[in-house]
Order: C-alpha cells, then sequence, then structure tokens
C-alpha cells in the first residue's frame, strides 16, 4: 500500500507504507528534508494500521503542526491534511501512487490571453481560489480575519483584526482592501488604503500570514519561523570608520544563533543592521526572501527585539505591565479575554505564571529579563532578537534565559542573540557567529564546530585566538572555507545601496487609542506610586506655608500683593517644571522600544502632558488652598486661579521639553535651575523697569512675565489685559510643546 504526499514546492512524493515510512533528514528516509535547514534525521514517522494511515511525532524539538494544530501525538491523516515544520510544508493527497493522483494542468497567468495577441489587462481572467494545501475556496467577496464566525478565511494570529481585508474575486480580477485596521494590509510590502487591484505574482501580506496571487490560485499561509539571508552587510559611521564589514549570513528557520566576540567586534551593530533598527550602510537583509529594508512596514510586526535595559515598568504589577503592552500592540478590537490569553501564553513561555501579580521592583534581576521577554513575545513574533540580555546574571539565570530562547526557537521562532557570557551556548545554541574587530566575520556555523575550527577547548579561548593576527585575515581564512559551509556559501555577494527601512504610519484612530492607554497607564503608575504622590504633596503645602507666614498672614499693600502674585505664579511653574523634567528621560529606553512598534510621538507626549497636568492640577489646588486659609490671594479668583493653572501647564511643558532634550535624569535636573532663575529674574516682579532690548526678549521668552502680568491686572480689573496674557501664556504653551515633540521625534529616529 502505497500514499502520497505533496510538498511547498509542488513537488508529489510515494511512500511505501508496507513497512513503517520515516520523514526527516536522514539517508534512509521515504521523504527527505532539507539538511540546511537544521531538521533530525527521523521528524516524523507514517504508519497504516487499523486506524488508516496515522503520523507521529518523533521530534520535540521541532515544533510540528497539522492544520495548523501543534501535532504532540500520533493522529489519523485524512485527505487533504496539511503537515508543516519549519518553512517545510506537506500536504497528504491520499492513498494510491503518483498515478492515481495526476498533476493539474498547467496554470495560465492571470493576465493571459486565450489568444497569441495582448489582452488588455481589465478583460484578464481573475485567478481562482482552490481548496488544496493552505489555498481556500471563495467567489465573490470574501472577508479574511481572526474571527472564526465573522471572516470566509480565518488567519489566527493575534496581530490579526477580527475583520482584517477584503477580496473581491470576479471574473476579471480580483480586488482587496484594508477594513481600517490599526496593523494594516500591504500588497507587495506597501501599505494599501482602499481598493486595489491585483495581478499574477503579487504578494498580500496580512501580519504574518501571505497571500499569493499566482495563475488561477489564491493562497494563503503563515510564513511560521522564518529564514533570514544577510548578504554583505557593512555599517559606516562618521569619518568613513567602518564598523562592520561586509557580513554575509544564511540563517535557517527554527534556529538559535548566537553572537558573539570581544569588545569592538561590531555584535550590536550588526544586530541592529539584521533587525532593522540601525539599517546597514550597504548590503541587503531578507527574511523568507523578501528585503526587510524594502518591507519593513509589512514586516515588522513579526519582528521583536529585547534590549539590554529593563523596558517594564518598576510601579506597575507584572501582569497591568504586559497588559498595558498588549494594548499598545495588538489590534483595537482584541477583548479583554483576547489580551489574558495572549499574557498568559507569553508568561507560560517564560515560565512566569507564579509572578503574575507581583510588583516588577520585586522580581529578581533573571525574572525581570523575562519579563522583559515577555513583553516582546505577547504577539507571537516568528523573529526575536536580543542584544546581551543576560549580562549582569549569575550563572543559573543565563542558562534559565538560554534555555527560554532555545525552546522559542523551536516554536515557530527564529532567534538571534548577542551575548558575553559563554557558559551555556554550546548547550542551547544552534548557530555561533563569532566577529573580530573591526566588525569582522570570523566564524559562521554549528555552534559545537567552532571548537575545532579554532582548535580550542572551550569557547573563551576562541577570543585569545582572535588576537593571535588581525580580523580581515580571520575573515580570509573563513571566506576560504565558505564553500564547505552551506550556511555561508548562498550568502557572500555584497549588494550596495540597500533601501532605507520605510517610515511608520500611525492613524488618527490608533494615535487616540494609544493617547488613552498611556493616560490610564501613566496615571495607574502615579497611584501606585505612593511615596512620590505624599512628597509631592507635603511640598505643595510646605511652600503654601512659607509664602503665608513670610507676609505674616496680611497683605497691607500694593506692593504686598504683588509679591503674593510673583510668589505664587513663580511655585507653580517651579512645581510643573520639576515633576515634568524627569518623566521621559527617566523611561527613555521604554520610549525608544515602543517607538520601534509604531508608538506615535503625538500620543506619548499628549498622554505625558494630560497626565502631568491632572496630577499638577492637585498639587496648584494644595497651594492656592493652603494661602487662601493661612493668607489671602488678592484679585478675582475667577481669574486668577486658571492663571496660575496656565502657568503651572507652562511649567509642565517647559519640564517635559528639557526631559526630551535631555539624556540622563541628572541632566534634566541640572537644566530646571537654569530654566527658573530667567523667569524669576526678568519677570519684571524683582526689577519692574527692564531695559528695553531685554523687556523684549522677556516678553517673548519668560513665561512668568505673562503670568504675573495677567494677575496685577485681574487684580486692578482689566480684564482684557487678563485675556491677552492668558492668550500669550496659551502661545508660550503651545511652542513648548512643538518644542518637545521635535526633540522626542529626533530621539525617535533610530526607531524607524
Amino acid at each position: 500500500m502505497k500514499a502520497v504526499f505533496q510538498d511547498h514546492a509542488g513537488v508529489r512524493h510515494e511512500v511505501d507504507l508496507a513497512t513503517t515510512a520515516m520523514i526527516g533528514s536522514a539517508a534512509d528516509v521515504a521523504i527527505r528534508l532539507p539538511a540546511e535547514q537544521d531538521f533530525p534525521g527521523h521528524l516524523l514517522r507514517v504508519v497504516r494500521g487499523r486506524r488508516g494511515i496515522t503520523v507521529e511525532p518523533l521530534s520535540q524539538r521541532i515544533p510540528i503542526f497539522l492544520d495548523e494544530r501543534p501535532l504532540t501525538a500520533p493522529m489519523p491523516l485524512a485527505n487533504g491534511n496539511t503537515l508543516r515544520f519549519g518553512a517545510v510544508q506537506l500536504s497528504y493527497l491520499g492513498e494510491g501512487s503518483l498515478a492515481d493522483f495526476p498533476p493539474p494542468e498547467p496554470a495560465r497567468p492571470a493576465a493571459a490571453s486565450t489568444t497569441p495577441s495582448p489582452q488588455p489587462p481589465s478583460e484578464a481572467k481573475a485567478p481562482q481560489t482552490t481548496a488544496t494545501g493552505s489555498g481556500f475556496v471563495t467567489s465573490g467577496k470574501c472577508v479574511l480575519g481572526r474571527e472564526e464566525n465573522q471572516v470566509d478565511v480565518r488567519l489566527d494570529h493575534p496581530t490579526v483584526a477580527r475583520r482584517h481585508a477584503e477580496l473581491d474575486i470576479s471574473e476579471t480580477r480580483v480586488r482587496v482592501r484594508d477594513l481600517g485596521t490599526d496593523q494594516g494590509t500591504f500588497v507587495n510590502g506597501e501599505r494599501i488604503s482602499g481598493w486595489v487591484e491585483l495581478k499574477t505574482n503579487d504578494r498580500v501580506d496580512i501580519g504574518p500570514f501571505t497571500i499569493r496571487i499566482g495563475g488561477d490560485q489564491v493562497s494563503h499561509a503563515s510564513s511560521g519561523a522564518p529564514t533570514v539571508s544577510v548578504q554583505g552587510v557593512c555599517r559606516i559611521v562618521g569619518g568613513g570608520k567602518s564598523i562592520l564589514n561586509d557580513v554575509s549570513l544564511q540563517i535557517p528557520a527554527n534556529t538559535f544563533v548566537a553572537i558573539i566576540g570581544p569588545s569592538g567586534s561590531g555584535k550590536s551593530t550588526l544586530l541592529k543592521a539584521v533587525s532593522a533598527r540601525e539599517p546597514a550602510s550597504r548590503g541587503v537583509v531578507n527574511v523568507n526572501g523578501t528585503s526587510l529594508y524594502g518591507n519593513f512596514r509589512s514586516l515588522k510586526e513579526s519582528i521583536a527585539f529585547v534590549p539590554q535595559q529593563e523596558v517594564l515598568h518598576n510601579e506597575l504589577s507584572l501582569r497591568d505591565a504586559l497588559r498595558y503592552t498588549a494594548r499598545l500592540r495588538l489590534p483595537r478590537d482584541s477583548t479583554r479575554a483576547d489580551i489574558d490569553e495572549c499574557i498568559g501564553a507569553a508568561l507560560e513561555r517564560v515560565e512566569l505564571t507564579p509572578q503574575l501579580s507581583t510588583r516588577i521592583s520585586h522580581l529578581s534581576g533573571g525574572q525581570r529579563k523575562r519579563a522583559s521577554l515577555a513583553s516582546e513575545i505577547i504577539a507571537r513574533p516568528s523573529l526575536l532578537f536580543l542584544d546581551e540580555v543576560t549580562s549582569g546574571l549569575d550563572d543559573l539565570s543565563d542558562w534559565e534565559v538560554m534555555k527560554l530562547c532555545r525552546g522559542l526557537s523551536e516554536d515557530q521562532m527564529t532567534v538571534l542573540c548577542v551575548t558575553h557570557n559563554l557558559t551555556n551556548v554550546l548547550d542551547f545554541c544552534h548557530r555561533l557567529v563569532v566577529l573580530a574587530p573591526p566588525g569582522e566575520l570570523a566564524y559562521f556555523g554549528p555552534a559545537k564546530d567552532a571548537l575545532c575550527y579554532f582548535k580550542v577547548d572551550k569557547l573563551a579561548d576562541i577570543y585569545r585566538r582572535l588576537n593571535e593576527k588581525p580580523g580581515h585575515e580571520w575573515k580570509a581564512d573563513f571566506l576560504a572555507s565558505a564553500n564547505d559551509t552551506p550556511d555561508t556559501a548562498e550568502a557572500l555577494a555584497a549588494v550596495d545601496n540597500p533601501e532605507a527601512a520605510q517610515t511608520r504610519h500611525v492613524g488618527l484612530t490608533r494615535a487616540g487609542h494609544q493617547l488613552w492607554v498611556l493616560m490610564q497607564r501613566n496615571l495607574r503608575k502615579l497611584l501606585a506610586d505612593h511615596r512620590t504622590t505624599i512628597s509631592a504633596t507635603i511640598q505643595s503645602a510646605m511652600i503654601a506655608v512659607l509664602i503665608s507666614v513670610a507676609f505674616g498672614g496680611n497683605l497691607d499693600s500694593p506692593a504686598e500683593q504683588s509679591t503674593m502674585l510673583f510668589l505664587a505664579s513663580v511655585s507653580v511653574f517651579w512645581i510643573g517644571c520639576n515633576f515634568a523634567a524627569k518623566e521621559i528621560v527617566r523611561e527613555l529606553p521604554i520610549f525608544v522600544q515602543e517607538r520601534n512598534t509604531n508608538l506615535s510621538v503625538t500620543s506619548y507626549l499628549g498622554a505625558k502632558f494630560a497626565t502631568n497636568v491632572i496630577f499638577n492640577t492637585f498639587q496648584v489646588a494644595v497651594v492656592v488652598a493652603g494661602i487662601l486659609l493661612l493668607c489671602e490671594l488678592p484679585g478675582d479668583l475667577r481669574y486668577q486661579i486658571p492663571l496660575l493653572l496656565l502657568t503651572n501647564s507652562v511649567g509642565v511643558a517647559m519640564g517635559l521639553l528639557l526631559s526630551a532634550a535631555s539624556q540622563t535624569q541628572a541632566q534634566a535636573t541640572t537644566l530646571v535651575p537654569l530654566v527658573l532663575i530667567p523667569q524669576i529674574v526678568f519677570s519684571g516682579a524683582i526689577i519692574p523697569e527692564l531695559p528695553e532690548l531685554v523687556n523684549l526678549v522677556a516678553e517673548s521668552t519668560v513665561s512668568v512675565y505673562w503670568s504675573l502680568d495677567g494677575l496685577q491686572a485681574a487684580l486692578q480689573e482689566q480684564h482684557s489685559e487678563t485675556r491677552w496674557a492668558g492668550s500669550m501664556l496659551g502661545m508660550h504653551l503651545g511652542v513648548l510643546i512643538l518644542a518637545a515633540w521635535l526633540a522626542l521625534l529626533t530621539k525617535g529616529r533610530s526607531a524607524a
């Protein structure tokens, strides 16, 4: 008895079931798999018994799926079932011989005419869908998405919306449109809006799924773990200095690759180039044969990057931190149950489920690294990059992280990791990249073969060997042996002028959604940080007490009244500026990380401003209430209080600008007095008659000048002057917010 399988390339295989048939990379199997993809010798067993034909997994290292469901035990095969592992797909056609399953007639191109003469595109025959393999049957309009009961073709992945896209197939054409999703629908790497007509060989990307238009067939498939091809990658910095020189790699799917080398060898530079975080100056990076730089917008949803810095807020619990991350990255139509399911799956994969309710600051160092990893795999990426995530960890924590990475690589993911800790590399990594300064490829191949190649007994001795000769000589030696290294031989040619990574697209609706989520997160952080809230409240109360005590509880003269208004104005400006000056810079790694995943700068800055204004409104209320209780605030409170709140808001905007422009918290804190001193000196309170030029500068740049002017006008019941001062403060507020936005945009460019 025989059976017939067809692979993803259309090749059919006849399997003799008189005895047990094997599928794998060994020489004695019925269906031999590509050796370069690191499949085990015997991956599957096919047997014919009383239950019919069954298939049994023989390896736990390579995830196997039967019709998109994990295959973990022997299961019966039915005609049309599809087996998928790595980048390989096998469809079971049925029992019989090859003669019983004749190949289909050659497909006719979609735009081909039935006559030798050319045919206009509008009259071309549209591709017809089929039900074989991973294709689908449809006619007319067909909705694609993840919600089983609302779509015609289900694309089961958290980054796919419930109703994501729609195909319109007729006798003359095939069209596609996006259904207003945040993640978008892409045709040949370009995001679409409205209906787009498709041609033969066009590629439609929806999350990790690719729909291909080929001849008479429209089919879809999940990319699974991708292969990565790096060709001639170079990185040149200021002055023409090269820090990465012509590196070429061919990385199979479901592979865990470690990148090692001494300081200055370009490890992080290579990782950022391959992940498109900082695109190479020259060379090409392909993911499953598609240019990453040229199609970054359509591919980035499947890519995750874990930096060395921690990227979760210490004030939040692990559950809350991951929930906000999921709400920012997953489609807006994801329900609470959808989000919790993704969080649960991510925590289970990193073995942190028992710590779900634990505050981030209370986790151990190794647990925080795994928590950062969990936040990056919530959206189930297929390509994962880790930049020195085990630095500073003890041997046990390093072992745990490396073990997790190996497990992820065996579960529909390709993983690349830069590491300085070599203890567990040989135990868990499939491939090893060794770089020599300055950015020269000294070795790429099976991890365990590196010891033999460098003639050392342990990995740490490789660094000693690299010092024996210049990096370019190590590279020449390796390239001389590259013909015997299949992973590298296919990727040796350099390509000039790679396409730049494409810019982000954040729609207005998604920006509004991000603004709301970020405001909730910021408020949750404030409520969780009791120490900061209490100290800020005490600080505001102390300011009110000191000001009131200084006047002895009475304001007997116009000069004292003016001084009171000046002190109140400077105080609320300083309160807003001082608190906001640390808001952005202290979480800069988190901002950059979220910017890499399509965070809107406008949403981020807007949420920071709104949250700080809400918090500072309470602080201003404490100051004003204290002054009113212990002394008095001269003038009409209907005008004075709004002006003080507006002054505080301008202070918040100034603080956010300082924070966005600073590199460290210490730098931001140092800048606050430098900003506050001109507000005091040029406000007009200490020196009433400023020189004409100085007065012009004060009117243009000193916010407290207009705050005091408006408060004094309200005291004298000159309300038109008060409104004019308020409008000038509003203008200062707008300019400062715009400057902070530009500073943040500059910081986020590395994430483009």
